[in-house]
């Protein structure tokens, strides 16, 4: 059987954004001390992303270099 794609438990949501996109996958198992702790979907980064204050264009521009 194939290994499911996890994130860690002290990943960023930045990071798990980034491998949900690069895998075009919509949520992730979140793992710690090889227990599963979790599992982060895109609901829960778009509910940060419109929790938190917007970026600036320049902020924005860096992260996605």
């Amino acid at each position: 059987t194939r290994e499911p794609l996890t994130i860690s438990a002290h990943a960023t949501i930045r990071e798990a954004a980034k491998m949900m996109l690069q895998h075009k996958i919509g949520g992730l198992p979140v793992m710690e001390d090889g227990k599963l702790v979790g599992i982060i979907t895109e609901s829960d980064i778009f509910r940060v992303m419109a929790q938190n204050p917007e970026p600036s264009a320049e902020e924005f521009e860096k992260a996605s270099a």
